[in-house]
């Protein structure tokens, strides 16, 4: 009888025990997880600016992966970015408009609990904003970290300069030595890139010759810009051509570009650069 007293009192001994025991062990759960959330909470408050900046970096300042992420379906894309090459801060029109259609994305490089907003400011029209990613409207009372970037976009075009300083270029005219007005190149065209492309000579108030290898020539003025395709089918002869540009101008601002997008509005972008201020918006 003894023995089984003491040891229905070491069983209730050991019970109450382990009450107590799993009582601390919870508090102390509790405490630890509260005090671990607090304190990441502290942490995510106070490192929120750095972070900001890395996430701006990521968008403005890298093309994404992979670098071409626009042109993929959207379960390809490992993380956006908007600028055409690192560290600058030229932003692809394309990669605009694929964020534009497909604001989802910028979930990609931003943490899904936050709110972002990505708008384009025209610094010459800073009324004119154009919405990329709109994905909330903020309240006074909401906790809004802002990020303004000045950029500038490229529209796709294959830009080449028509130099008016080539030593190693022997102009068949002989216009390089005729005086410094004169700038003058060859370039190789194929009528496949003929077929997929619009080429163009962009100019302030300039006289252009265009010529082939087989004497024939083409006379053409710009007031700023001039298509040019139609004058180089009637110029090659073969699928690949050699055609000389001559321009003729008092100003060095003179290219040749190449458009495959059919972007004739924004060709005065090649020589005044259409600069915005992108802003970032994010609430945290």
């Amino acid at each position: 009888m003894a023995s089984t007293d003491n040891g229905q009192l070491l069983s209730l001994d050991l019970l109450l025990y382990l009450v107590a025991l799993s009582m601390v062990v919870a508090l102390s759960l509790y405490i630890y997880l509260s005090f671990d959330a607090s304190s990441s909470g502290m942490m995510f408050s106070s490192l929120s600016d750095e972070r900001l900046d890395s996430l701006e970096e990521a968008l403005f300042k890298t093309p994404g992966n992979p670098a071409n992420w626009q042109m993929m379906d959207s379960s390809q894309v490992s993380a956006i970015g908007l600028c055409v090459d690192n560290d600058s801060y030229l932003v692809s029109y394309d990669k605009l408009i694929r964020l534009k259609n497909n604001p989802d994305l910028i979930y990609t490089i931003f943490p899904s609990q936050f709110k972002c907003n990505v708008i384009l400011e025209p610094v010459d029209n800073p009324t004119n904003r154009i919405n990329i990613v709109n994905s909330y409207s903020y309240g006074t009372t909401d906790n809004v970290l802002v990020r303004r970037v000045p950029i500038i976009i490229d529209y796709g075009y294959d830009i080449s300069p028509i130099e008016s300083n080539n030593n190693d270029y022997n102009c068949p005219y002989n216009h390089l030595n005729d005086d410094d007005y004169w700038s003058c190149k060859s370039f190789n065209v194929t009528r496949a890139s003929l077929a997929t492309n619009r080429y163009y000579i962009i100019s302030k108030n300039a006289d252009v010759i265009l010529s082939n290898t087989y004497g024939q020539e083409e006379r053409l003025h710009i007031t700023e810009h001039i298509d040019i395709t139609d004058k180089l089918n009637a110029l090659i002869h073969h699928e690949e051509d050699t055609i000389y540009i001559h321009v003729h101008s008092n100003n060095n601002d003179s290219y040749l570009v190449s458009d495959k997008n059919n972007r004739i509005q924004h060709l005065n972008s090649v020589i005044a650069p259409e600069r915005y201020t992108a802003i970032l918006e994010v609430s945290t």
